[in-house]
């Protein structure tokens, strides 16, 4: 017969871990409702949207919040910032980007005439 505490809990398996704050829990539904109870999610500091993992804020970002040179792939937080980047570095490219979908156009007319036909 075993002898020792015989209410010790034996873990198997993943622990599923805060982004946040690192604690870990036994099930998923465990973190999700701890991340709901403290406010540990991933939020984008631009926006304010919360996100379930790390990598679909980093997606978010990319998508929405990035700016990316399409000549050397540096990227900027702000169109001026991309803008002033390709000026400066003769790099030609779309430079004026559609506030709704995010495409980007070579000229403030050609965002335009995109806006309008789409309804943005």
């Amino acid at each position: 017969m075993p002898s020792g505490n015989n209410n010790q809990r034996v873990i198997h398996g993943p622990l599923h871990e805060c982004y946040t704050c690192g604690d870990q829990f036994l099930l998923h539904e465990e973190v999700i409702l701890h991340m709901t109870n403290e406010g540990h999610w991933p939020t984008c500091e631009i926006c304010g949207d919360r996100f379930r993992r790390v990598t679909q804020l980093e997606m978010h970002l990319e998508r929405w919040h990035y700016f990316r040179c399409k000549e050397c792939q540096k990227a900027f937080a702000t169109q001026r910032g991309l803008v002033d980047h390709m000026r400066a570095k003769g790099h030609e490219g779309p430079i004026h980007k559609c506030r709704t979908c995010n495409l980007m156009y070579q000229t403030e007319a050609a965002r335009d005439r995109h806006q309008n036909a789409k309804g943005h």
